[in-house]
């Protein structure tokens, strides 16, 4: 599947799954999708949303922190509630980041990710893992 991570004609939903399929790939983080949108419903098209207001992605990120991403069209705008809630989200101390394309999430990503000092702490547990391994392997 083709990744497209900063096409223009796209809808919030395409964006939307680029930015988790681009999330999930770095293997750092993983991306929940907390307003899907549409859905069908007893032969009828529902509004499936999460608390108003709430961002569209939820990353869950090493040590139980999280980052939250609201997906918006390149001429898309935040309505009020959305405001509100990112506002309440900052104060709680997460980082929240309204994005347009996957490519703009990715980044924001990799600089939490150094300031962070997540990719160290994962390089740590892949040495202790392969530690483990070989211990295992030679008795």
């Amino acid at each position: 599947m083709k990744v497209f991570l900063d096409r223009v004609h796209q809808s919030e939903k395409d964006i939307q799954r680029a930015t988790v399929d681009a999330i999930e790939r770095t293997a750092l983080f993983r991306a929940l999708i907390i307003n899907p949108g549409l859905k069908p419903f007893r032969g009828k098209w529902i509004v499936s949303q999460a608390t108003a207001g709430v961002p569209d992605i939820c990353v869950l990120a090493p040590g139980g922190r999280t980052i939250w991403f609201e997906v918006k069209t390149p001429i898309g705008r935040l309505n009020k509630a959305q405001v509100r809630t990112i506002e309440k989200i900052r104060k709680a101390g997460h980082p929240v980041y309204v994005v347009h394309f996957a490519r703009e999430a990715l980044g924001y990503l990799k600089a939490i990710a150094d300031e962070w000092n997540l990719i160290d702490k994962v390089l740590d547990a892949m040495v202790a893992g392969v530690c483990k391994i070989k211990l295992k392997e030679a008795k």
